[in-house]
């Protein structure tokens, strides 16, 4: 078998946030649940979260981990300078209350 390339880089100063989207495993696993409306539900969610994520310059990490939305600051493009790790952490945690706030 063909093994793919471990690709890893060192990033001083970043901060993720793993946020969790309560109730999204039994949503998903509901029988009774049509997928197609499921889907555009959470196309809706996300897409919502990466636009918060947007105004706040955090970094959406688009792959959700079970029921958790990742986002991360401090991790910059090549040829770019990341967010200084107290601005990045200041982000991030702003970034979390206004998810907890538009959930609600």
């Amino acid at each position: 078998g063909r093994t793919a390339a471990l690709i890893a880089a060192k990033h001083e100063g970043a901060c993720f946030l793993f946020a969790k989207v309560v109730g999204l495993s039994s949503l998903v696993n509901d029988p009774a649940a049509d997928p197609r409306l499921l889907v555009l539900l959470l196309q809706r969610v996300f897409d919502r979260f990466d636009r918060l994520a947007d105004n706040f310059g955090v970094l959406r990490v688009r792959k959700t981990a079970n029921e958790f939305y990742l986002a991360a600051t401090g991790l910059a493009e090549p040829g770019q300078r990341p967010m200084d790790p107290a601005d990045g952490g200041c982000a991030l945690a702003s970034f979390g209350f206004a998810l907890v706030n538009i959930s609600h």
